[in-house]
């Protein structure tokens, strides 16, 4: 707010945070729920932060390899997005390589 940027959270309350399910129930609110001991809290996290000016996308050769061995590894679905989500702060992809990894 203080930077004059526009709120990107679902309902406009500078949360960062879209598309928020409990128990695949809709949640409007995380300031106004109690978290539980247990259940999965799903989410998308968005900000304004961006990649150093400096930052090279990732390259397309190593892609290609990291697919190839995500794609062979017997873990169940949800797991390999487990493990992409814990690098995924670190990989600054393409737009063909996001487009690879949602099936476009």
């Amino acid at each position: 707010r203080k930077q004059h940027l526009e709120d990107r959270s679902q309902y406009g309350n500078w949360s960062s945070v879209r598309n928020c399910t409990h128990q695949n129930v809709s949640m409007t609110s995380l300031a106004d729920w109690i978290l539980p001991l247990f259940e999965t809290l799903e989410l998308d996290f968005v900000t304004w932060r961006r990649p150093a000016t400096d930052a090279l996308p990732f390259p397309d050769r190593r892609w290609d390899e990291m697919m190839v061995k995500l794609s062979q590894a017997p873990l169940a679905p949800r797991a390999k997005v487990h493990v992409l989500r814990g690098v995924c702060d670190r990989l600054f992809l393409t737009s063909m390589q996001c487009r690879q990894l949602v099936g476009v």
